[in-house]
């Protein structure tokens, strides 16, 4: 990951803001969203608090996703992604998109992924890993 403390660069490109900030910032905003609440990742991978209104319910969140989050085991993504958020136009961004899939979710949106998730955890021979660590 391109981001990065004192003398490294704070944007995907270097020191200065880039395309691919701008087009990584999106994904990275879903899967901010998607990763906790569909696949149990820890919210900490992303750093950033959450506004409680755009947060998945207690009720769509996979079992054993963890409340109180280690630190994140990407810290450059991290800072990245925070330094990015700090932006206005970047936080109105990230704000739209997590409302967006927190709409869908509750419509149901993640339901099937969630069902193959629980239906595959732990299987012998399992090729694909859904949770992180």
């Amino acid at each position: 990951d391109g981001a990065g403390g004192g003398d490294r660069p704070l944007y995907l490109g270097g020191h200065e803001l880039t395309h691919a900030d701008m087009t990584w910032f999106p994904t990275c905003a879903f899967m901010e969203y998607i990763l906790p609440s569909v696949f149990g990742w820890p919210p900490s991978l992303f750093g950033v608090p959450c506004d409680v209104s755009w947060a998945p319910s207690p009720s769509r969140v996979p079992k054993g996703t963890p409340s109180d989050s280690p630190p994140s085991p990407l810290p450059r993504v991290t800072q990245w992604y925070g330094e990015c958020c700090s932006i206005p136009a970047f936080a109105r961004v990230r704000e739209t998109i997590l409302r967006h899939w927190h709409r869908m979710d509750e419509l149901g949106q993640f339901d099937p992924i969630r069902e193959l998730v629980k239906d595959h955890a732990g299987e012998a021979g399992e090729c694909t890993k859904w949770s992180y660590p």
